[in-house]
């Protein structure tokens, strides 16, 4: 408790004494990678001047803490800007947990980044603002008005005039209210390229893409929420331009063969979720084989229960106060509606589940072949982006890396993830933040994979928002900047 008030102390000094650190990142500076040629989306290669995240979600101010922690351990003597959006004791919370990890000599700086926004929180931090370059190569930040139907400006009050501060412009232009518009669904891909989702009109991509010279159509339609970072993402593997990147790129049969491969481990999903369970509850071949005598309508309400994370997910996390009070938690708002989700139990934990039941149990339903639609379309992406790169960058050699993806179905017949996707993580100096994927089979591909392409790996446990329908990415945004050409 001692040390607690201490921090408590700590923090309240900082946050009056220290001012964040923008200044030390300068566009100038001669190890700032050159901006793309014209306008356009800066990708994961270039640094990090500012970042957002949003304590809206239940257990919220741990998920900000840890990311935050993260993302300083990852560029340490130089963090970027952070803001947090949400309630000031949760923003709070969060930098005491950014305070007791961060190593001693760093502590006055790591926390002195940490900007409190109370004046708006929101789950999705990456949906409704999207960094740009314009041609002189200005980063701007633009706004999305009409997110949600004409909520934006509630959503993301604050915001604005705070990022202003830290050296971007900020604009207001309205694209729709819905998910395709979202700033998820638009990746940026070394040199110029700007990906973007299917599901946009081909007439408003240019616009989404900032008028990109060259815009690469990711297949995103048949996702529930459909956006480029649940199947692909560009990371920064060091070295010399333009060869240090890699393109992660969702693999369904590179999933069913780790699963296939692995160890007989009944405890290889660390923490059950309703979908995981209800997986390794089906037994029998009447329940699972079509025309075996089987309701098919049966076993798909079965296997579509809400996909729910259970509430206790956070439990261990939460943090105690000084009067041995818990940190704030609140429920967060689904992807899709932006309505508060109602609270549920916890489902019923994995008892007797390998990695191979897991598998059969999952081809044998209606997600077999689901999951074989869904592959076929990552593998044609995937052949779609070492070709053109393979034109654009010969040197390069192939820039693909495939990373394991399993899908199922909501009630309205749109896919999601049954675990949080590998691409849905963040990039920043040479360090990849995963969402923690909760399956230790692919916890050890990325690890090796890591590895393998030259990048550090961290996690953070993102159980809250997979529950509803986002990960790392989603509920993050880092703001990029990049050296002018003139």
């Amino acid at each position: 408790m001692k040390i607690i008030f201490s921090l408590s102390i700590f923090l309240i000094f900082i946050n009056t004494s220290l001012a964040n650190n923008c200044a030390d990142h300068s566009a100038s500076d001669p190890s700032v990678p050159l901006c793309p040629e014209g306008a356009g989306i800066l990708s994961e290669v270039y640094p990090v001047r500012m970042a957002t995240v949003s304590t809206e979600v239940d257990g919220g101010a741990v998920h900000a803490g840890s990311f935050v922690s993260q993302l300083f351990a990852s560029q340490p003597d130089k963090p970027p800007a952070v803001i947090i959006s949400g309630k000031n004791t949760d923003c709070a919370w969060a930098k005491q947990i950014v305070a007791r990890r961060a190593p001693a000599s760093k502590r006055a700086l790591w926390v002195s980044n940490i900007q409190c926004n109370p004046e708006s929180e929101w789950n999705w931090q990456q949906d409704f603002m999207q960094g740009y370059v314009n041609s002189s190569g200005q980063p701007v930040v633009r706004f999305n008005p009409e997110y949600y139907n004409g909520e934006g400006r509630a959503v993301y009050k604050g915001l604005p005039e705070r990022i202003q501060k830290c050296g971007f412009e900020t604009n207001e232009e309205g694209r729709g209210g819905t998910n395709p518009y979202m700033g998820g669904n638009i990746e940026g891909m070394p040199p110029d390229f700007c990906v973007i989702g299917d599901n946009v009109p081909e007439a408003e991509r240019s616009f989404m893409c900032n008028g990109a010279k060259n815009i690469m159509v990711a297949p995103t339609g048949f996702m529930k929420v459909g956006h480029t970072d649940e199947i692909m993402k560009t990371v920064h593997t060091g070295g010399p331009p333009p060869c240090n990147f890699k393109v992660l790129v969702g693999s369904v049969d590179l999933a069913k063969e780790l699963m296939a491969a692995a160890p007989q481990d009944e405890d290889f999903i660390p923490t059950p979720t309703d979908i995981t369970s209800n997986v390794c509850g089906f037994e029998t071949e009447a329940n699972l084989s079509p025309g075996s005598g089987g309701s098919s309508t049966t076993t798909t309400q079965n296997f579509l229960l809400q996909y729910l994370m259970p509430q206790s997910a956070f439990a261990d996390l939460r943090v105690e106060g000084p009067d041995g009070s818990r940190a704030p938690s609140r429920e967060g708002r689904d992807r899709r509606s932006g309505s508060e989700s109602s609270e549920q139990g916890s489902s019923e934990p994995l008892k007797t589940c390998t990695p191979q039941k897991f598998l059969r149990n999952l081809e044998r339903s209606e997600e077999g072949s689901r999951n074989n639609e869904i592959g076929a379309k990552l593998d044609n992406f995937a052949e779609g982006v070492k070709k053109t790169m393979g034109s654009k960058l010969p040197q390069c050699g192939d820039v693909v890396e495939r990373v394991p993806m399993l899908f199922t179905a909501r009630q309205d017949d749109d896919a999601v993830s049954i675990f949080p996707n590998p691409t849905n993580g963040v990039n920043i100096n040479g360090t990849m933040i995963y969402s923690d994927p909760n399956n230790k089979i692919f916890d050890k591909y990325l690890t090796d994979l890591s590895r393998k392409i030259g990048v550090k790996k961290r996690t953070v446990n993102t159980a809250e928002p997979h529950r509803l329908n986002g990960n790392l990415h989603c509920s993050t945004n880092l703001l990029r900047y990049c050296r002018p050409r003139k």
